[in-house]
């Protein structure tokens, strides 16, 4: 079964994109980038997972609003010791006092490949592709507030 090797982040404030290394079941990696931003924008933070041969990717949650998402994090388990790996968040959660239409997400399951939605400047969307059992996904609004950036 594919599986994904290594997630690279392109965060600053927000998602920019995410570079991901599958391993197919013949032994070949596959990369894509979901997202790769043709601005010039400084500052922008390179962040690697590398899941070992036993993890897997358990679970991706975050801030998503119309088209940003502002927060990633990651859970990884590792299928021999049971043992699980929290990976973020990645982008500051919202910079800004209030944001309209600000959802809360975790979607749990066996991730083993991702499909997004860009724009020239940044990933606007994802789904996340799961093997074996159905997953669970969770959408909470977030109140007026808004998150704490961390």
């Amino acid at each position: 079964m594919p599986r994904i090797k290594q997630i690279s982040v392109l965060h600053q404030g927000t998602i920019f994109g995410l570079h991901v290394s599958y391993g197919l079941s013949d032994g070949t990696v596959f990369e894509r980038k979901h997202g790769e931003p043709i601005i010039s924008v400084n500052n922008i933070v390179h962040d690697c997972i590398c899941l070992t041969e036993t993890e897997s990717l358990c679970e991706v949650s975050g801030l998503a609003s119309d088209g940003i998402i502002w927060q990633l994090g990651f859970v990884t388990l590792d299928e021999q010791t049971g043992v699980k790996r929290s990976c973020g968040p990645y982008g500051k959660g919202r910079p800004f006092g209030s944001w309209p239409n600000l959802l809360r997400f975790r979607t749990t399951g066996c991730v083993i490949a991702f499909g997004g939605i860009c724009t020239p400047y940044m990933l606007t969307g994802l789904s996340c592709i799961t093997a074996g059992t159905p997953p669970s996904m969770e959408v909470e609004d977030v109140d007026e507030g808004g998150p704490e950036s961390s």
